[in-house]
């Protein structure tokens, strides 16, 4: 065999795509043995923690956390789908209830074999309690075909939202014909925003929206899938909201035409800013849950990567 300098170019070529070819090999198989890692050992064996208690090893600071999978009247026994009595969502955060509204329905298997709470633009979930007033991180994974384009925030159908009481001083993720917005509102009306402004998170294709807001200079970021998409400082407003309230799923805190139509997989709300490798854990545990692709690496719930 010819020594590496002396061959020829068509030949180094076809020993880089093999070399190419067998690393795409390695980054699949490293997918699938975390994905087998969680089928056959539980999430516990991969990410460290016992999921049912710590999303991605991340507990301090979480007041509420809603999974379809648990804390509903339809996954008791034998389930069957659809469920139309699904009754109060047990938040798994407090064991307080969400009280229910209409009649959403419970489906399963619907994201990557997981269950859903199916709501209409008449059902929703509330909590008589504001349950993050002033920094704060969010966390949802929806899926909708909701086309709805109401013109202003106010009006639009919300994802997650929180209110003080009364019109304004609230602050809420909105669904506006595809596009996502993050909003902190006043009682005079004066908004602080950003969105995703890419009209296309109405395909029925599941997402996960991370949101977040610094509540001493304004700060507040959106991310899709883990990857950021608006980060906004200048002129923010920096409000504090009282703890009162509510907090609700699937319906605008001062609008209940703002209802939304979508499946909710998984909602988690913190009343702190998360840092970067916290909030990458949460997008983690969630994102091999629901089978997202995000473009930062996989953590374990001790900060460490999995691949």
């Amino acid at each position: 065999m010819r020594p590496d300098n002396q061959l020829t170019e068509e030949t180094k070529r076809h020993i880089q795509v093999m070399k190419n070819t067998l690393n795409m090999n390695l980054n699949c198989w490293k997918t699938c043995l975390v994905l087998v890692g969680i089928c056959v050992l539980g999430w516990g064996s991969v990410f460290g923690q016992f999921p049912a208690a710590n999303p991605g090893g991340v507990t301090t600071n979480l007041v509420g956390w809603l999974k379809a999978d648990l804390g509903n009247g339809c996954i008791a026994g034998a389930p069957t789908s659809p469920c139309t009595t699904p009754g109060a969502w047990t938040d798994q955060a407090s064991g307080n209830t969400w009280a229910i509204d209409s009649d959403p329905q419970w489906r399963v298997p619907e994201i990557n074999f997981n269950p859903i709470m199916r709501l209409d633009n008449n059902d929703n979930y509330k909590r008589a309690a504001l349950l993050a007033s002033q920094n704060m991180t969010v966390f949802v994974v929806l899926q909708t075909d909701d086309d709805t384009d109401n013109g202003n925030n106010r009006d639009a159908p919300a994802i997650l939202s929180g209110e003080e009481g009364g019109v304004g001083n609230d602050w809420y993720l909105v669904h506006q014909d595809g596009d996502i917005h993050w909003v902190i509102a006043d009682a005079s009306g004066v908004e602080s925003q950003i969105d995703s402004d890419v009209h296309r998170y109405n395909e029925n294709n599941p997402y996960l929206i991370s949101a977040d807001r610094h509540q001493t200079d304004g700060r507040m970021s959106l991310f899709i899938n883990g990857g950021l998409f608006a980060d906004s400082i200048t002129g923010a407003n920096t409000l504090t909201l009282s703890s009162g309230g509510e907090t609700s799923i699937g319906e605008h805190p001062d609008n209940s035409d703002g209802q939304m139509d979508g499946d909710w997989a998984e909602v988690l709300i913190y009343d702190a800013e998360l840092g970067q490798n916290q909030r990458e854990r949460v997008e983690s545990y969630l994102a091999l849950k629901y089978g997202l692709t995000m473009p930062h690496d996989y953590l374990s719930s001790s900060g460490g990567v999995i691949y």
